[in-house]
Protein backbone atom coordinates (compact mmCIF):
# COMPACT_ATOMS: atom_id res chain seq x y z
CA UNK A 1 0.00 0.00 0.00
CA UNK A 2 1.18 3.14 -0.81
CA UNK A 3 1.45 5.92 1.97
CA UNK A 4 1.21 9.76 1.46
CA UNK A 5 4.78 10.45 2.19
CA UNK A 6 5.55 8.21 -0.85
CA UNK A 7 3.43 9.54 -3.26
CA UNK A 8 5.53 11.19 -6.23
CA UNK A 9 4.51 14.87 -6.93
CA UNK A 10 4.75 15.51 -10.71
CA UNK A 11 4.24 18.97 -11.90
CA UNK A 12 1.79 19.35 -14.25
CA UNK A 13 2.28 19.93 -17.95
CA UNK A 14 0.06 22.53 -18.72
CA UNK A 15 0.40 22.16 -23.21
CA UNK A 16 0.40 18.22 -22.44
CA UNK A 17 -2.68 18.16 -20.48
CA UNK A 18 -4.11 20.40 -22.88
CA UNK A 19 -3.54 18.36 -25.74
CA UNK A 20 -5.09 15.32 -24.05
CA UNK A 21 -8.04 17.31 -23.00
CA UNK A 22 -8.56 18.55 -26.48
CA UNK A 23 -7.74 15.05 -28.24
CA UNK A 24 -10.23 13.60 -25.95
CA UNK A 25 -13.07 16.11 -26.18
CA UNK A 26 -12.89 15.96 -29.97
CA UNK A 27 -13.07 12.40 -30.47
CA UNK A 28 -16.08 11.98 -27.66
CA UNK A 29 -17.91 14.81 -30.09
CA UNK A 30 -16.99 12.87 -33.36
CA UNK A 31 -17.33 9.27 -31.53
CA UNK A 32 -19.50 6.94 -33.46
CA UNK A 33 -21.05 4.70 -30.35
CA UNK A 34 -21.98 4.50 -26.81
CA UNK A 35 -18.94 2.51 -26.05
CA UNK A 36 -16.34 4.88 -27.53
CA UNK A 37 -17.92 7.65 -26.04
CA UNK A 38 -17.67 5.31 -22.76
CA UNK A 39 -14.43 4.47 -23.70
CA UNK A 40 -13.27 8.26 -24.06
CA UNK A 41 -14.95 9.41 -20.33
CA UNK A 42 -12.79 6.89 -18.94
CA UNK A 43 -9.74 8.57 -20.41
CA UNK A 44 -10.75 11.64 -19.55
CA UNK A 45 -11.46 10.53 -16.01
CA UNK A 46 -7.92 9.36 -15.75
CA UNK A 47 -6.47 12.35 -16.70
CA UNK A 48 -8.77 14.18 -14.32
CA UNK A 49 -8.15 12.19 -11.45
CA UNK A 50 -4.14 12.88 -12.23
CA UNK A 51 -4.24 16.77 -11.92
CA UNK A 52 -6.26 16.53 -8.96
CA UNK A 53 -3.89 13.95 -7.42
CA UNK A 54 -1.18 16.13 -8.21
CA UNK A 55 -3.06 19.23 -7.00
CA UNK A 56 -3.79 17.78 -3.98
CA UNK A 57 -0.60 16.37 -3.45
CA UNK A 58 0.94 19.73 -3.79
CA UNK A 59 -2.03 21.53 -1.75
CA UNK A 60 -1.45 19.27 1.56
CA UNK A 61 2.40 19.43 1.66
CA UNK A 62 2.18 23.14 1.10
CA UNK A 63 -0.80 23.52 4.30
CA UNK A 64 2.03 21.45 6.23
CA UNK A 65 5.14 23.89 5.72
CA UNK A 66 3.68 27.34 3.91
CA UNK A 67 7.52 28.16 4.06
CA UNK A 68 8.62 25.13 1.90
CA UNK A 69 10.13 26.99 -0.65
CA UNK A 70 9.27 24.67 -3.60
CA UNK A 71 5.90 23.43 -2.70
CA UNK A 72 5.05 27.31 -2.49
CA UNK A 73 6.51 27.86 -5.54
CA UNK A 74 4.48 24.86 -6.77
CA UNK A 75 1.47 26.39 -5.49
CA UNK A 76 2.29 29.52 -7.07
CA UNK A 77 2.59 27.71 -10.04
CA UNK A 78 -0.53 25.75 -9.47
CA UNK A 79 -2.73 29.18 -8.83
CA UNK A 80 -2.03 30.49 -12.35
CA UNK A 81 -2.41 27.17 -14.22
CA UNK A 82 -6.04 25.50 -12.66
CA UNK A 83 -7.69 28.50 -14.35
CA UNK A 84 -6.09 28.32 -17.57
CA UNK A 85 -6.44 24.49 -17.67
CA UNK A 86 -10.58 25.37 -17.10
CA UNK A 87 -11.02 25.78 -20.65
CA UNK A 88 -10.28 22.76 -21.85
CA UNK A 89 -11.99 21.00 -19.29
CA UNK A 90 -15.10 23.13 -19.98
CA UNK A 91 -15.05 22.26 -23.10
CA UNK A 92 -15.11 18.88 -22.06
CA UNK A 93 -18.28 18.84 -20.75
CA UNK A 94 -19.98 20.98 -23.20
CA UNK A 95 -19.35 17.93 -25.17
CA UNK A 96 -21.08 16.09 -22.17
CA UNK A 97 -23.80 18.25 -21.88
CA UNK A 98 -24.83 17.61 -25.70
CA UNK A 99 -23.37 13.70 -25.79
CA UNK A 100 -25.29 11.87 -28.64
CA UNK A 101 -25.01 8.79 -26.03
CA UNK A 102 -26.12 10.52 -23.02
CA UNK A 103 -29.22 8.63 -21.95
CA UNK A 104 -27.36 5.73 -22.16
CA UNK A 105 -24.30 7.53 -20.76
CA UNK A 106 -26.26 8.56 -17.23
CA UNK A 107 -27.24 5.15 -16.74
CA UNK A 108 -23.68 3.87 -15.99
CA UNK A 109 -22.22 7.29 -14.81
CA UNK A 110 -25.13 8.68 -13.16
CA UNK A 111 -27.07 11.42 -13.82
CA UNK A 112 -25.18 13.73 -11.52
CA UNK A 113 -22.20 13.79 -13.37
CA UNK A 114 -23.59 15.54 -16.63
CA UNK A 115 -25.92 17.99 -13.95
CA UNK A 116 -23.09 19.39 -12.69
CA UNK A 117 -21.10 19.52 -16.35
CA UNK A 118 -24.39 21.32 -16.96
CA UNK A 119 -23.63 24.26 -14.30
CA UNK A 120 -19.76 24.24 -14.92
CA UNK A 121 -20.47 25.22 -18.86
CA UNK A 122 -22.43 28.12 -17.40
CA UNK A 123 -20.63 29.48 -14.80
CA UNK A 124 -17.39 29.46 -16.69
CA UNK A 125 -15.84 32.07 -19.34
CA UNK A 126 -12.55 32.32 -20.40
CA UNK A 127 -12.74 35.72 -19.70
CA UNK A 128 -13.03 35.50 -16.26
CA UNK A 129 -9.44 33.24 -15.89
CA UNK A 130 -7.48 36.20 -14.02
CA UNK A 131 -10.24 37.07 -12.13
CA UNK A 132 -9.92 32.99 -11.46
CA UNK A 133 -6.30 33.43 -11.10
CA UNK A 134 -6.46 36.66 -8.45
CA UNK A 135 -8.81 34.72 -6.44
CA UNK A 136 -5.98 31.56 -6.22
CA UNK A 137 -3.33 34.24 -5.51
CA UNK A 138 -5.30 35.79 -2.60
CA UNK A 139 -6.58 32.51 -0.85
CA UNK A 140 -3.18 31.76 -0.92
CA UNK A 141 -2.05 34.37 0.21
CA UNK A 142 -4.73 34.43 3.19
CA UNK A 143 -3.66 30.75 4.10
CA UNK A 144 0.09 31.54 4.93
CA UNK A 145 -0.93 34.74 6.68
CA UNK A 146 -3.57 31.99 9.20
CA UNK A 147 -0.63 29.41 9.00
CA UNK A 148 2.09 31.96 9.89
CA UNK A 149 0.08 33.75 13.14
CA UNK A 150 1.61 33.24 16.31
CA UNK A 151 -0.24 33.97 19.69
CA UNK A 152 1.73 33.76 23.16
CA UNK A 153 -0.47 31.22 25.32
CA UNK A 154 0.18 29.97 28.88
CA UNK A 155 3.83 31.07 28.39
CA UNK A 156 4.31 29.30 24.57
CA UNK A 157 4.33 30.85 21.20
CA UNK A 158 1.35 28.70 19.31
CA UNK A 159 -0.08 28.64 15.79
CA UNK A 160 -4.09 29.04 15.35
CA UNK A 161 -4.25 25.11 14.26
CA UNK A 162 -2.53 24.44 17.13
CA UNK A 163 -5.02 26.26 19.13
CA UNK A 164 -8.21 25.11 17.74
CA UNK A 165 -8.82 21.65 20.19
CA UNK A 166 -8.45 24.02 22.87
CA UNK A 167 -11.29 25.93 21.74
CA UNK A 168 -14.49 25.00 23.67
CA UNK A 169 -17.92 25.17 22.13
CA UNK A 170 -21.19 24.27 21.84
CA UNK A 171 -19.98 21.94 19.48
CA UNK A 172 -18.56 18.45 18.63
CA UNK A 173 -18.06 16.35 21.83
CA UNK A 174 -18.27 18.90 24.35
CA UNK A 175 -22.06 19.88 23.10
CA UNK A 176 -22.73 15.81 23.32
CA UNK A 177 -21.79 15.80 27.10
CA UNK A 178 -24.73 18.47 28.20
Amino acid sequence: MTTFQDMQYERLDKEKIATTCTRITEAFKKAASLEEQDRLMTEMNDLLNHVDTQQNLVYIRHSIDTNDAFYKQEKAYLDDLMPELEEYFNAYEQALVTATYRRALEEKWGKQLFRLAEVKTKTFHPDIIPELQQENKLTTEYAQLIASASIPFKGEERTLSQLAPLNRTKTGAYAKRQ
